[in-house]
């Protein structure tokens, strides 16, 4: 039966987006809001210092036969996603990261003395244990039928499956010293897969069972990249905003910010600070502010956002509660790290 796996993970990721931080009213004379795209740095969910230490996985090698062998299949191609994943982090040359076998204790108590009869096996600092990699049972969200005059010839009628399931696994990281779990990772995140099948009778019972090799490497690679990623602080693409006046002297100083010459475009609101217009000298003191934590002066910022709210009562335009609350957190992390927030 002509049947065809077509691609495969688009997948639900748990993860913080930051949204604009300033949202203003805005009316036919109001100053305009213009955004530049930055990035900024995620902190690592499940940092681990692989500083200077070599790096082995493990998987498990469970029962006999066709479900087993699909299994290893499955769960070797994940590992190698975590494999490339902390080469190309840690910038190593491809295949520094070994991938292992290992058979589980009939007792199936992973102790002290296992873990270190894998570290002897592996001759490394870091071992990770893939284990409990599991794909539930596929459900179908949608399915349609067209007409494809591609791969099956003009004109036949076939039907598209979209499907979606479950995946989890959990990954438990040892350092060789201690030999103790230094980090533990439970994951889950939703795959959708389609099938597209020539035969419109094809129930959902089969679809499970054409879940092909080649779509396993797609999910499971995608899914190890995306568990060694947590272990990395990662650089996330964001907007921030700034009130643009419609002048020469408020346009020239966004084209400052554009070019990241912070000092300059800050030059150029300072001197908009005495302006009679208390709701735009505000404007002036916010951009500021932002443009000291782009120089990674959170402390700074805070002031200066302190400042144009008590140049102008900012509550009837701006939301800026998300704003001071990201500053907070960027000062607390300067603290922990040891850097001077000013």
């Amino acid at each position: 039966m002509p049947i065809k796996i077509i691609y495969v993970m688009n997948s639900y990721k748990y993860k913080l987006i930051y949204l604009p931080y300033i949202c203003i009213l805005l009316v036919s004379c109001s100053p305009a809001l213009n955004g530049i795209l930055i990035d900024t740095r995620e902190p690592a969910l499940n940092p681990i210092d692989f500083e200077n230490r070599s790096i082995a996985l493990y998987i498990a090698v469970e029962g006999v036969g066709a479900d087993s062998q699909t299994d290893y299949i499955r769960d070797f191609y994940f590992a190698s996603g975590i494999a490339s994943k902390l080469e190309e982090e840690l910038e190593l040359s491809e295949g520094a990261v070994y991938i292992y076998t290992y058979y589980p204790p009939r007792d199936s108590i992973i102790d002290t003395e296992y873990i270190k009869s894998l570290y002897r096996q592996a001759d490394s600092d870091i071992v990770m244990l893939i284990d409990s990699v599991s794909i539930s049972d596929s459900e179908v969200i949608n399915s349609r039928y067209f007409i494809d005059g591609g791969d099956y010839g003009n004109n036949d009628k076939v039907k598209l499956y979209e499907n979606k399931s479950l995946l989890k696994n959990r990954i438990n990281v040892y350092y060789e010293a201690t030999a103790d779990i230094i980090s533990q990772i439970n994951y889950r995140d939703t795959i959708f897969w389609s099938v597209i099948s020539k035969d419109v009778s094809f129930n959902t019972s089969q679809i499970e069972r054409n879940l092909t090799v080649s779509a396993l490497s797609v999910i499971m690679s995608e899914a190890g990249r995306d568990i060694a990623g947590r272990f990395f602080d990662q650089w996330i693409p964001e907007y921030r905003y700034f009130t643009v006046y419609r002048n020469s002297v408020w346009r020239k100083a966004f084209r400052y910010a554009e070019a990241f010459e912070w000092e300059k475009a800050i030059d150029i609101w300072t001197a908009e600070l005495g302006h009679e217009d208390k709701y735009r000298a505000a404007c002036a003191a916010i951009n500021i502010s932002i443009g000291c934590e782009m120089m990674d002066r959170p402390e700074m910022a805070i002031e200066w956002l302190d400042a144009a709210e008590q140049i102008y009562d900012l509550k009837k335009k701006y939301n800026l509660t998300g704003y001071r609350a990201r500053l907070e957190y960027s000062i607390e992390e300067k603290k922990k790290s040891g850097g001077d927030s000013n």
